[in-house]
C-alpha cells in the first residue's frame, strides 16, 4: 500500500520539472521558513482529505503556486500595473498550475492513478507574511485500493491462505488471502502422445467423425484421469466379396433361389451397411440422393473402401450400333462435370445390374425393367466389353430377358455406358 507516497512523489517530481518552480514542501506551510528568499517560486501540496469508494482512494488535494511580490521604490506611473511584479506572478504560477493538472489528467508519468472532476484555481496575494501571491489549485486524485485484510497485520483466519485442489488431489496448492491463483491447463494425450492443452476446470467435448460422419462408439470409461473409448470395428480392406442377391424372392422348389436367397446384401436393393451418405440404399445418384437429375446412378453394392471407389452406370441407352461402335462411343460419353472414365459396361457389371423374380406376366420380368434404371418390356439386347475366348469377332451380348452369349460384332444392339468413381467423404469424381 503506498497510494500516499506516489502521490506525494508524482506531484514533487512534475512540480520539480516545471521552470517556474524552484522549490516543492508539503504539510505544514507554516512549518517552513518563508523568509528564505532562494526557496522561491515555491509550489507547497497539501493532502486535505480522503475517502475511500469501493475499491478506490479518492485524495482531494490542494497545491499552493507561490511567489514573492517584489515592490519598487520608484513611484508608480501607471495605477493599473501599480509599482510591483504581482502581475507577473500571479501570471507564472497560474502556468505552473495548469501544467501540472493538464499532466495529471492524462494520468502523468504514473499510470496508477488519475485526476478526476473539475479542478479549481483561486489566486490569492498578501496571504503570507513576505507578501507572495499565487494560486491555489484543487482537485481530486484517484488512485487504486490495493490494501488487503493481512496487509502487514494478523487478523486471524481471514489471512491463512486457501487450499487448493482437484477431485482426486492429484492436484494441490495454496492461494494467499486476497490473492489470485491461475489454474494450470490440461495436457491431452492420446496414447501417450501429447496432442495440446486445454484450460483447467473447463468441460471437454470430443467428436469422434471418420470420413463418413459421425462414428458411435461401442463404450466409453472415465477411470481417474484416463478416458478409454472402444470404437466399432472397420471393415477390413476387401480382397473380395459376397455375390449380391439376385433380387428373386418367390420359390418354387425347396433350396432353390427363391427359398435361401443367397448373397450380399439385405435384398437387391437395400445394403445390409450404410454407404457414404449414410443410408442404405444400393442405388442412389451421385449426390446420395435418388433424384437422379444427371441420369447417373451409382451402384453401392461395388463400394470398394480399400481403393475408394465406386461403379456407376449411364442410365441412357446407347445405340444402336455394332460392337466396335459401341466400345467408342461409350468411351466419348460426357454427363455433366464427369467428362471422362466411361466405357462399355462388361458382362459381369451386367449380370450384377440384372434383377431376377418379378412377378408374371414376363413383361414386368425384364432384368433391366425397374427403378432406377428403367430400361422397359422390350426384349432389347445389349452389347458387352466381353468377348468369346478366341472368337474376339463375337462379343457376348445380353438381353431384357436375362438370356446372351457370343454374336457377330457386326449387329446393331443398343449399349450402356458405365463409370469407375473416385469416393472422398460423400464427394464423387
Amino acid at each position: 500500500m503506498r497510494a500516499y507516497y506516489n502521490i506525494l512523489t508524482t506531484l514533487k517530481a512534475n512540480l520539480e520539472a516545471d521552470a517556474f518552480c524552484n522549490t516543492v514542501t508539503q504539510g505544514d506551510i507554516f512549518d517552513i521558513d518563508l523568509n528564505k528568499q532562494e526557496i522561491f517560486p515555491l509550489s507547497h501540496i497539501v493532502i486535505n482529505n480522503t475517502t475511500k469508494e469501493k475499491n478506490v482512494l479518492v485524495f482531494n488535494v490542494t497545491v499552493l503556486c507561490m511567489d514573492i511580490v517584489d515592490l519598487s521604490k520608484d513611484e508608480a506611473t501607471d495605477t493599473f500595473i501599480g509599482n510591483d511584479n504581482e502581475q507577473d506572478v500571479l501570471n507564472t504560477q497560474l502556468a505552473v498550475g495548469l501544467r501540472l493538472v493538464e499532466v495529471l489528467e492524462r494520468g502523468g508519468s504514473n499510470s496508477t492513478f488519475m485526476m478526476r472532476g473539475t479542478p479549481s484555481f483561486e489566486p490569492f496575494t498578501e496571504r503570507f507574511e513576505n507578501n507572495m501571491a499565487g494560486w491555489a489549485v484543487t482537485f481530486d486524485i484517484y488512485v487504486p485500493n490495493t490494501m488487503i485484510a493481512c496487509d502487514a497485520v494478523a487478523t486471524g483466519a481471514v489471512c491463512n491462505p486457501a487450499n487448493v485442489s482437484n477431485s482426486d488431489g492429484s492436484y494441490v496448492t495454496t492461494a494467499a488471502s486476497g490473492g489470485s491463483l491461475t489454474l494450470p491447463d490440461i495436457d491431452i494425450n492420446v496414447n501417450g502422445t501429447d496432442e495440446g492443452d486445454i484450460p483447467s476446470v473447463t468441460d471437454v467435448s470430443v467428436n469422434l467423425t471418420n470420413s463418413f460422419g459421425t462414428v458411435t462408439p461401442d463404450a466409453v470409461n472415465v477411470t481417474g484421469s484416463t478416458v478409454a473409448i472402444t470404437l466399432p470395428d472397420s471393415a477390413p480392406n476387401p480382397v473380395g466379396a459376397t455375390l449380391m442377391k439376385t433380387g428373386q424372392t418367390t420359390s418354387y422348389a425347396t433350396g432353390d433361389d427363391g427359398d435361401l436367397q443367397a448373397g450380399r446384401a439385405t435384398d437387391a436393393f437395400t445394403l445390409s451397411n450404410a454407404n457414404p451418405f449414410n443410408n442404405t440404399n444400393r442405388y442412389t445418384d451421385e449426390l446420395g440422393g435418388q433424384t437422379y437429375t444427371n441420369n447417373i446412378v451409382i451402384d453401392w453394392s461395388t463400394y470398394d473402401t480399400g481403393a475408394g471407389t465406386v461403379l456407376g452406370y449411364y442410365r441412357i441407352t446407347g445405340g444402336p450400333d455394332t460392337w466396335s461402335g459401341a466400345v467408342s462411343n461409350a468411351a466419348a460419353t460426357s454427363v455433366g462435370s464427369f467428362t471422362t472414365g466411361w466405357r462399355l459396361t462388361n458382362m459381369n457389371e451386367l449380370h450384377n445390374l440384372a434383377k431376377i423374380g418379378s412377378a408374371a406376366p414376363a413383361s414386368q420380368g425384364r432384368a433391366f425393367n425397374w427403378s432406377p434404371i428403367n430400361q422397359g418390356n422390350s426384349n432389347t439386347r445389349y452389347w458387352s466389353a466381353s468377348t468369346l475366348d478366341n472368337y474376339t469377332n463375337q462379343p457376348y451380348h445380353f438381353t431384357n430377358f436375362f438370356g446372351g452369349g457370343g454374336i457377330s460384332a457386326t449387329q446393331l444392339y443398343n449399349w450402356l455406358a458405365c463409370r469407375t468413381f473416385t469416393v472422398t467423404g460423400t464427394t464423387l469424381t
